[in-house]
């Protein structure tokens, strides 16, 4: 990760979801739940198939 001195104010890490979180979130969006023991966000929004997509053995740009 690259960081130039005084271009960062913040930063947020988003943890994974416990599956209460997640139940609770996607009842309240009116998504589908894949059944596992935890969740990213974006499986939740863009399904499994797009997660799957989406994982590389490279680092480009932002770290996941």
């Amino acid at each position: 990760m690259l960081l130039r001195p005084g271009c960062l104010v913040r930063t947020r890490e988003f943890r994974r979801l416990t599956r209460r979180e997640a139940q609770r979130l996607a009842v309240a969006k009116g998504l589908d739940l894949p059944d596992q023991p935890d969740y990213l966000l974006r499986e939740l929004y863009c399904g499994l198939v797009a997660a799957t997509v989406l994982k590389t053995d490279r680092q480009i740009g932002f770290l996941q």
